[in-house]
């Protein structure tokens, strides 16, 4: 019982993490790296 409880409680904290990492990093930021990433492997540049 004691694994299953820890297994929970260490999967909620991962997924705390994410989402608190994903708050410090928005959206809009994200697609500027991805703009960037394009850029440099000569892809289509700017989306839509």
């Amino acid at each position: 019982m004691i694994s299953i409880f820890m297994l929970v409680f260490t999967a909620c904290l991962m997924i705390f993490f994410l989402v608190f990492a994903f708050l410090q990093n928005p959206v809009h930021t994200r697609k500027e790296e991805w703009d960037e990433l394009e850029e440099e492997q000569g892809g289509h540049g700017k989306w839509p």
